[in-house]
């Protein structure tokens, strides 16, 4: 667990009233580089055939006008953390004016991935709202080809999908300009009787095309805990933006290099750890 990178998707204010002492807060987040189908520490409770047995009841919950948007929907699953390990904890939608939502069940993230999916007014050319593309082929800003986005609206007029990019600016683009990435590492094709996990490796040209992510657990503090460790150093801290939903699934893992850049750790103090001193003074003695 401690080598994740976790989103932060709820913040509890705890009791209401005149006076509170944080101890009845809490904030939650989940663990965006631990694949399912890829954990070994995980307990029994959860299994693949657990979550496709899930994933094949939310679609069922799903409406019937919404059938055919369905199937262009592909689950990841995620182990979110260690608190409630037997459920799910929430589920990530790409899409949005943010770049994504979060919502608590896993039917009504497939529903709005469904309704998203479903909003377009012309000629689509394989995109989707939600979608997560790759920039490709543009001309007077070269600097952006090969950059990630999730596609959050259609403006008709202009012919344009609105791109949020993962450096945290929005773009305007046609769609030969974006390249979709279809395929999740794990998708779960659902029928009326069966349930059944596919990976990556044996994808095909039917991959679901708008993801959502559902996470099994999470991590859990009470504000006051949270900052305690920060200020020990045991957690850096950063704004999220939308470079932290459009994951790398062949890779998952690697997303904690790229936030080299934008993660600050609390100042050497007196709260420090001393691993944490030991470590700093390791890596000074290196820097050139």
């Amino acid at each position: 667990w401690i080598r994740g990178v976790y989103l932060i998707t709820l913040i509890d204010p705890g009791e209401q009233g005149a006076f509170r002492d944080y101890g009845h807060d809490h904030i939650a987040a989940v663990n965006l580089t631990q694949l399912l189908e890829h954990a070994e520490h995980v307990e029994r409770d959860i299994t693949t055939t657990l979550a496709a047995t899930v994933e094949r009841q939310a679609r069922w919950r799903v409406r019937s006008s919404l059938t055919e948007a369905s199937h262009r929907v592909g689950v990841v699953h995620f182990v979110g953390g260690p608190c409630e390990l037997g459920s799910i904890a929430c589920c990530i939608v790409p899409g949005g004016s943010s770049g994504w939502t979060v919502l608590p069940s896993l039917s009504a993230a497939i529903e709005l991935a469904c309704v998203r999916s479903s909003s377009r007014d012309a000629d689509y050319h394989g995109i989707f709202v939600g979608q997560t593309v790759r920039l490709t082929g543009l001309v007077q800003r070269k600097d952006l080809n090969r950059e990630r986005g999730v596609v959050v609206s259609y403006n008709s007029s202009s012919g344009r999908w609105q791109v949020v990019l993962e450096s945290g600016g929005g773009k305007a683009l046609r769609a030969k300009n974006l390249e979709p990435l279809s395929a999740p590492a794990t998708t779960t094709t659902t029928t009326a009787n069966t349930a059944t996990a596919t990976s990556t490796s044996e994808a095909s040209s039917n991959d679901p095309l708008v993801r959502v992510f559902a996470f099994w657990g999470c991590a859990r503090w009470s504000r006051t805990q949270l900052l305690g460790e920060c200020a020990r150093g045991h957690w850096g801290i950063c704004r999220a933006s939308v470079a932290d939903v459009v994951i790398d699934l062949q890779h998952p893992t690697s997303h904690r290099a790229d936030l080299n850049d934008r993660v600050a750790y609390a100042p050497v103090s007196m709260m420090t750890e001393d691993f944490m001193r030991e470590s700093e003074r390791q890596m000074t003695s290196l820097e050139p």
